[in-house]
């Protein structure tokens, strides 16, 4: 979700707007000059997530920023409509006569959609607000120039595949707690209210490092007390203990250095403590800047904290590169203690098909590394909006939106938070935008062993992979294993199947002979392009 204000903003600030293509906000000006996005109203928007696999259909009324724009809320419809011929299935009028003046305020309206399932339902969200005296009548959001086109959303009548025992979550989220100029995210306690209902049972809450430090009610002076990040760990602590099927990960989105000199992303989770980094934040400009080596923070990782690269190939624009010394992550520089690297961040780019090719090649020279998923949602539930040119021009794209490309790791959420980031760290964990894979290997001793087990190649007896997809994701079309030999320049596919036949679930078991030291690890893809990685078995 996009955010902009003036609001004390210093000369840097106005110039690095001038040099940032991102998330928007509505109320950002300089002196004299609005702009076309400019409106003296809250940020309005309604949302709602791009699958469920419940009854009950949450559609989320979020606004900001009411406390400088106060507005009242006289009543809401919604109507709701089939996706394919766009007959009107149902409708809600729903009374609120309601005075908004915080400064961030959500609700959730829970419609039942029960008799709706296997259909793609168009929802048109229509909010009649009262501003200054004005009504207004806000169509889906308020933001200018873009479509306010209707929400869609699939009620999928099947889970997420996968296994039993196995759960999916979202590693790279934005709350609340990521606001400055440019962009804000969720409140937090939405994450659990809404994930449920997707079939997700966990996400990491990775604000930037560069807007935790700041002080409340200023998005460019630091804070000696870290007022924000103590409360968003305080807010996050609270809501896991009430929570018995959801686990908010606390974590940041860091600030590095790469090795060369760049500033690159660093995710990390469940840090007991801030770990600076502003060098690419609005405050990084002329100010001091704080980028550590991604190494440095890697060696202060024990077993409860988990550090991996946050979209390690992203390219950013050419002005960003100068003036932020914005780069791409160093995949030759070895650090053994990071544990791996989000490749998956909210849609299939170049970006991604370089970081899976550099991991490889990194699993080859012997590194043992796990990739993850995630979308950089900043509350995109159904589509994000963006800034296209700072005070003109907003757009908007179905990608990087919360729950769509996800990390699934084989867990009981009973043991809670730290033992989910323990394993994440190190066992069980693929990653998807549809599909489940999954690779055990059994030894000749009759042990069972899977995701991020070391076998001794010589003991190995057989290996097999297991896909699951649904109608939503797509029939399985191709499941491959593959094995990687230190030291060696490619994989060698020991497994290579094209499924003719429509279907969604498969297994398959081998006996792999002259397999040496290394790993493997399983893909599979469906006939509507998504896909499953697994993570490594290694061979030792």
């Amino acid at each position: 979700m996009t955010v902009i204000d003036l609001h004390g903003i210093e000369l840097k600030l106005l110039l690095f707007l001038f040099f940032i293509f991102t998330y928007a906000e509505i109320h950002f000006r300089i002196p004299f000059i609005r702009g076309f996005i400019y409106r003296e109203q809250p940020e309005i928007i309604f949302d709602t997530p791009y699958r469920i696999q419940a009854d009950q259909l949450p559609i989320l009324l979020l606004a900001k920023d009411a406390d400088r724009f106060p507005v009242y809320l006289k009543e809401i419809y919604i109507e709701i409509s089939d996706g394919d011929s766009a007959k009107l299935l149902l409708s809600r009028n729903i009374t609120e006569n309601l005075e908004i003046s915080t400064r961030w305020f959500s609700k959730i309206y829970w419609l039942d959609v029960s008799a709706f399932r296997g259909k793609t339902l168009e929802v048109a969200c229509r909010g009649f607000f009262s501003i200054n005296g004005k009504t207004f009548i806000i169509r889906n959001d308020n933001y200018p120039g873009l479509s306010h086109k209707n929400l869609r959303v699939f009620i999928d009548p099947e889970p997420l595949p996968k296994e039993k025992g196995w759960i999916s979550g979202d590693l790279h989220c934005h709350s609340y707690y990521t606001e400055d100029q440019v962009e804000f995210g969720l409140p937090v306690h939405l994450f659990s209210e809404l994930g449920p209902s997707m079939g997700l049972s966990f996400s990491a809450i990775t604000d930037h490092s560069y807007d935790l430090d700041d002080k409340p009610g200023s998005w460019v002076k630091f804070d000696q007390k870290l007022t924000k990040y103590k409360k968003s760990r305080e807010e996050i602590e609270a809501i896991n203990k009430k929570s018995k099927n959801y686990i908010l990960i606390p974590g940041e989105e860091l600030t590095v250095d790469n090795g060369k000199g760049r500033h690159v992303h660093m995710l990390i989770l469940n840090n007991k403590y801030f770990i600076p980094g502003n060098a690419d934040g609005f405050e990084g400009i002329f100010n001091h800047k704080v980028a550590k080596y991604y190494a440095e923070i890697s060696e202060l990782a024990d077993d409860s904290m988990l550090t991996a690269s946050a979209h390690p190939l992203t390219e950013f624009p050419l002005v960003q590169q100068i003036v932020l010394k914005r780069g791409v992550w160093n995949f030759n520089d070895k650090t053994d203690k990071l544990d791996g690297h989000q490749i998956l961040n909210g849609k299939i780019d170049e970006a991604f098909k370089k970081g899976k090719k550099l991991w490889v090649k990194q699993l080859l020279d012997g590194q043992k590394k796990f990739i993850y998923a995630g979308n950089d949602s900043h509350g995109n539930l159904n589509r994000f909006r963006q800034l296209r040119t700072p005070l003109l021009k907003l757009y908007e794209r179905d990608y990087q939106i919360f729950g769509e490309c996800r990390t699934m790791v084989k867990f009981d959420i009973s043991r809670g938070m730290e033992n989910l980031v323990k394993t994440l760290k190190s066992r069980d964990v693929i990653i998807t935008n549809g599909p489940f894979v999954n690779i055990t290997a059994k030894t000749k001793t009759g042990e069972i062993k899977g995701i991020g087990s070391h076998i001794n190649h010589k003991n190995l007896l057989s290996i097999k992979v297991t896909g699951k997809s649904s109608n939503f994701f797509g029939n399985i079309k191709k499941l491959t294993l593959l094995h990687g030999k230190v030291r060696e320049s490619e994989e060698h596919k020991i497994l290579d199947e094209d499924i003719s036949q429509k279907v969604t679930n498969i297994e398959s078991e081998i006996e792999p002979t002259c397999l040496s030291t290394g790993y493997v690890r399983a893909e599979i893809y469906t006939d509507k392009n998504k896909f499953a990685l697994s993570n490594p078995i290694w061979l030792i």
